[in-house]
């Protein structure tokens, strides 16, 4: 929900109230948003991360992700951007398989497989 414009923000607010299935998550999404503000940006305590880092985006996600993946990028000494062309903030539900497959890559990487 962070920085979805505001027709969209409507129509899923609207099908929120229409769907108890949607409604459900509404709470939880909050807390998120609350939780994840809470925690700030903290950037530079990514940095003594010394291992492999993979770093997912989707193509389709919305842009503020994408920035917010540079970011981590290039404060994390190890770090890898793979951005799935076909896929959203959700390729794990969309493309099961290819999140897997980069995930065998960097255990590869990380492991010497």
């Amino acid at each position: 929900m962070v920085e979805l414009p505001a027709p969209a923000a409507l129509l899923v607010g609207m099908l929120s109230r229409l769907s108890s299935g949607l409604r459900r998550f509404v709470p939880r999404q909050l807390d998120d948003v609350e939780a994840i503000n809470r925690l700030g940006r903290r950037l530079e305590a990514y940095a003594a991360i010394d291992v492999p880092v993979l770093l997912l985006s989707g193509a389709k996600s919305p842009a503020h992700l994408g920035e917010r993946t540079q970011a981590l990028a290039a404060v994390l000494p190890h770090a890898r951007i793979e951005v799935l062309p076909t896929q959203g903030h959700g390729a794990n539900d969309g493309d099961p398989k290819g999140v897997a497959d980069l995930i065998a890559s960097l255990a590869a990487e990380a492991f010497g497989s």
